[in-house]
């Protein structure tokens, strides 16, 4: 395979398209030459007229009280280098009133957020860990008791297994 270190390009010849409820969605993932970070930009075409508002709105009840996603709205745009080595995900739109659509776009490490760090958080929710527990940078680093039921969890008794 080729170097791509000073490419962007599409992911795909052709966008992801995804239809649910009569909601038609079209994003194009692009590769970037970094290290890590995907960022997205998702077109939506809207079914019925919406203001920032109300679309404010619905992203704050949805996300709001979500630990690891940060809601930028209209003020600000999501890059790579604010989610990095991090678990967070940076969420903004627009209204593009001259087609109807909501332009969401998003920001992710795609090394934390995208698999070791999803996988602690959804560990920490099946074993009864505050959901943050070793993914929010902290002195002293994880709890002790998270270290040792991720090491028996992995290992059983406490020891590599045996073949």
């Amino acid at each position: 395979m080729e170097s791509r270190n000073t490419d962007i390009f599409p992911r795909s010849k052709s966008s992801y398209r995804v239809n649910r409820e009569k909601i038609t969605i079209q994003f194009t993932p692009h590769l970037v030459p970094v290290n890590r970070g995907i960022i997205t930009t998702i077109y939506v075409d809207l079914s019925e007229k919406i203001d920032a508002e109300s679309l404010a709105s619905i992203y704050q009840k949805a996300y709001g009280n979500e630990p690891f996603v940060r809601l930028l709205g209209t003020e600000r745009f999501p890059d790579s280098k604010n989610v990095s080595g991090t678990n967070f995900i940076d969420i903004a739109w627009r209204l593009d009133l001259r087609t109807g659509r909501a332009i969401l776009m998003s920001a992710i490490d795609n090394i934390v957020k995208g698999a070791s760090g999803q996988a602690i958080q959804c560990f920490n929710l099946m074993r009864g860990y505050p959901e943050t527990e070793g993914l929010l940078r902290r002195r002293g680093g994880v709890s002790f008791a998270l270290h040792i039921d991720l090491h028996l969890h992995v290992f059983g008794n406490g020891s590599p297994k045996s073949k």
